[in-house]
């Protein structure tokens, strides 16, 4: 005989499908605290992000428990599995295995935002936190570079410019590539919209970012938020939208480099010239890294081990004036990769690359440029493959959770279709609606 403590099997019942009611506003919650956490930058508290990585964690751990029976073998499940197996075998080859180890927890948390994310996407409103939290970082960090520039010191952090640059709560001024990246879901907040909310969020939705990114004179960021809100723009827009969002870009653009913004024009002709590009002796320092292990590379996060020693044996042009400082890594993406993971690393990259770029475009275009999601996911990725010629790493940090949250988001959606479930529909009319 039971005892009135005993649950019912109606009890348990009612339990369980009000956990899995919850779980993805978990998950999306989580992810959305780490997004914001980022922005923050080193003024976060570590039990705060801490606390936001178990959040995370219980999300993605929930998700797959709940969606075991809708779980479906995809190009881009595949891809993923594929990129995590070659960094286990790079690791395992490496010249320092504890350095190289060092690279799995950011991994690893990579792989919970992942879940997470894919998670989310099953909830409407959980999506919608994920994607205010994209949108949230590109705002936040812009308006932090913004105040910084004007009272000479950042709201978030405290602290001033760095010799004459403005990186406001972020390490370096480079780091605001992290605004660039999430941009493209702050502008696709504006895309469903009619009429002239659609033009003017769009239109001036970008301007503050791209004067952040002037301000801090990076050239990897100011290029991204450029083509990031191109993508938008050529994609996202139909007919004469499109055109006045374009020649807006153009008018902000072309005014930037009249006045000479934050120096960005001295800082863009730089890259032209050999001798004045100091990342040029990087990337032969990776080369030669890779000429001496072509298949699975020297290790992850071995760049800085070899950078002092292997800089004296390449071949330096003429006037060529080397960086002589601790460099961790090769400031190229692919060189970095073929450097510390050969040809094995940089392939599971390209292939991991190119099925998010393939599904992204396939959701964008089946939408008709509507689907907030598909299209954000496709013009960040796009901005991060091509500020990664000239800076960011896999040993940043930010640069792992920002893939993973967008990966995330179109795993979500893949698996939804192929269950049959209506998550793209409410996903972008969630979306759309606010």
């Amino acid at each position: 005989m039971r005892g009135w403590w005993a649950p019912t099997d109606a009890g348990v019942g009612y339990v369980m499908d009000r956990w899995r009611r919850l779980t993805p506003w978990i998950a999306g919650g989580g992810v959305a605290l780490l997004l914001v956490l980022m922005a923050v930058g080193d003024a976060a508290p570590t039990w705060m992000f801490t606390a936001g990585v178990v959040v995370v964690a219980v999300g993605a751990v929930a998700g797959r428990v709940n969606e075991a029976r809708a779980f479906r073998v995809t190009v881009m499940g595949a891809a993923c599995c594929v990129f995590i197996l070659s960094q286990l075998v790079s690791t395992a080859f490496s010249v320092d295995r504890s350095l190289s180890a060092q690279g799995l927890a950011p991994l690893s948390i990579g792989v919970l935002l992942l879940f997470a994310s894919a998670h989310a996407v099953s909830h409407p409103r959980a999506l919608w936190m994920i994607v205010g939290g994209l949108a949230s970082v590109a705002a936040v960090v812009s308006l932090d570079v913004l105040v910084q520039w004007r009272v000479g010191r950042s709201v978030l952090s405290g602290q001033g410019p760095m010799g004459g640059r403005y990186p406001g709560s972020l390490p370096h001024p480079n780091d605001f590539a992290l605004a660039a990246a999430c941009l493209p879901f702050l502008l696709c907040l504006f895309v469903g919209r009619r009429g002239a909310w659609r033009l003017a969020g769009l239109t001036l939705g970008g301007v503050p970012v791209l004067a952040a990114a002037a301000l801090t004179q990076s050239r990897t960021a100011l290029g991204g938020v450029v083509l990031a809100w191109l993508v938008v723009a050529i994609v996202g827009l139909r007919g004469v939208s499109r055109w006045v969002v374009l020649g807006a870009i153009a008018a902000v653009g072309g005014a930037a480099w009249a006045v000479d913004a934050g120096g960005v024009r001295g800082r863009v002709l730089e890259t032209l010239s050999l001798q004045s590009e100091g990342r040029l002796g990087l990337w032969l320092v990776a080369w030669e890294m890779f000429r001496e292990a072509p298949i699975v590379g020297k290790g992850p996060h071995t760049y800085g081990l070899f950078y002092p020693g292997y800089l004296a044996r390449v071949r330096l042009p003429d006037g060529y004036t080397p960086l002589i400082a601790e460099i961790p890594w090769a400031h190229n993406v692919c060189l970095e990769f073929l450097g510390e993971r050969g040809v094995l690393g940089l392939a599971a990259m390209c292939a991991l690359a190119g099925a998010v770029l393939v599904t992204a475009w396939r959701g964008a275009r089946r939408d008709a440029g509507a689907d907030g999601i598909s299209l954000g996911v496709l013009a960040s990725t796009v901005a991060l493959l091509a500020m990664s010629v000239f800076d960011l790493s896999a040993q940043k940090d930010w640069c792992v959770f920002v893939m993973s949250v967008l990966i995330g988001l179109l795993v979500g959606q893949a698996t939804g279709r192929e269950v049959g479930a209506p998550t793209q529909p409410s996903s972008s009319a969630a979306i759309r609606s606010r």
